[in-house]
């Protein structure tokens, strides 16, 4: 592989890659900055007490004095939700492998040069990975500068441990873009293959929250298979961080990826 592909794909949208890590960024930044000092976590904390239990659970909240410090604060404000945000980008940056380029034409006039299949899709695949690295990477700088903003919350974060935290959603962008090479490899419908994504990013988003709010119950035991689930910043925070499952994740989405090649260089290239 020439390598040229990926260059180009980097070429062409590393400014999409900038916008968005500036918008996720910035909506980052104003949850940082939003409170000033400890005393104001403390009080989020207060009123999340009169919560049922089973709701704390849901929103990854069930260690209350853990939600009273700053990393607490992140790990719930941040760590969260974001990830559900920030699948958006990884499903139109997917769609971008070969769909969109196939419903566009451009597909096929690209493959009357000398160029395989195969080439695209993985010089394609890898550059929007690393674009992904890149998005992640920016909304960590805005993070460190709200906290530089705000001394005494600061002061109570781990440098190290939010730059991993940060890196940790990396895996979760890199499954819904490799999920999406995958339907979008083996078939043509664009419309069907949005919507299949997205019922696979929302199905995993809610059996993670419910699965933690109802233990003991058979979405509780299936919470796992969600790539939600193994991004803990709790563990992170706390120094106990396993990321045995994240590895998982990161093969998975090789694997997604590797069906969507071997699909798409077995079916014909709509025009």
């Amino acid at each position: 592989m020439s390598g040229v592909i990926f260059l180009e794909t980097l070429r062409r949208n590393w400014r999409y890659m900038l916008w968005w890590g500036i918008g996720i960024g910035f909506i980052a930044w104003i949850n940082v900055v939003a409170l000033p000092d400890v005393d104001s976590i403390r009080q989020v904390a207060e009123l999340m007490e009169s919560m049922p239990p089973f709701m704390l659970q849901m929103f990854g909240a069930g260690d209350l004095e853990f939600m009273a410090t700053p990393e607490g604060y992140l790990a719930l404000q941040l760590f969260s939700f974001f990830p559900l945000i920030l699948a958006m980008y990884a499903v139109t940056v997917g769609l971008n492998v070969i769909s969109n380029e196939e419903e566009r034409g451009i597909m096929d006039v690209l493959l009357s040069h000398p160029v395989t299949r195969v080439q695209i899709v993985v010089e394609k695949t890898v550059a929007y990975a690393l674009l992904s690295v890149g998005v992640i990477l920016i909304m960590w700088l805005w993070v460190v500068i709200g906290l530089a903003m705000v001394p005494e919350v600061s002061a109570g974060v781990d440098g190290g441990e939010l730059l991993i935290a940060h890196l940790a959603m990396i895996p979760l962008l890199w499954i819904v873009l490799g999920f999406t090479v995958l339907l979008t490899g083996i078939m043509r419908k664009r419309t069907l293959a949005i919507a299949l994504v997205a019922s696979f990013i929302l199905g995993s988003y809610f059996l993670n929250t419910i699965g933690a709010a109802a233990s003991e119950t058979v979405l509780s035991t299936l919470k796992p298979l969600s790539y939600f689930a193994h991004l803990d910043s709790y563990s992170i925070f706390t120094g106990t961080g396993q990321y045995g499952g994240l590895i998982v994740v990161v093969v998975v989405s090789v694997i997604f990826a590797a069906i969507g090649l071997f699909g798409f260089t077995r079916r014909d290239v709509g025009v």
